[in-house]
């Protein structure tokens, strides 16, 4: 079952995937960009009504192994890299790089890094599809004119969320 939640300004949607039970692995492990947009591009717009728990996760990585071995290596050495452009002298060099991100999707609406977005509820009988992730499910924070994904990530026990 997938449920896509659009936010407010309709640029953001949070995409809901919750595989059969037993799937998981089969349905995570062959999930592509191309699969993605398929199966977003296959939802219909109908009322749902969506059991998920509240989660956060935060995750950080240090780049500077990887920016080096993608081949960005003279920007990390000193007397070497050129940064003049910035400071007129070539004493600038990159000493380390840090990705920190997280995302929190609780009953007011979701958080992630700087972007902020409410989900309302309708108070009204709910009618329509249900979707409940009470047993292991992705989730993609994505930009809808883009299509790119900004989150993603897995919540394997929701019951510890």
């Amino acid at each position: 079952m997938a449920a896509a939640l659009p936010y407010a300004d309709d640029s953001l949607s949070l995409v809901v995937l919750v595989p059969d039970a037993g799937q998981f692995s089969q349905v995570e492990s062959s999930l592509d960009a191309a699969a993605l947009g398929t199966l977003v591009a296959g939802l219909t717009s109908q009322q749902v009504v969506l059991g998920l728990p509240r989660f956060k996760v935060e995750t950080g990585a240090d780049l500077v192994d990887l920016l080096k071995a993608l081949g960005m290596t003279s920007a990390f050495i000193s007397g070497v890299a050129d940064f003049s452009g910035m400071d007129g002298t070539r004493n600038l060099f990159i000493s380390d790089v840090v990705h920190k991100a997280f995302i929190d999707v609780a009953e007011k609406g979701t958080e992630a890094a700087a972007a902020t977005g409410v989900v309302m509820k309708n108070a009204s009988i709910p009618m329509g599809l249900t979707v409940r992730a009470d047993r292991p499910f992705l989730y993609f924070l994505r930009d809808q004119p883009s299509g790119a994904i900004l989150f993603m990530g897995r919540v394997l026990d929701p019951s510890k969320n």
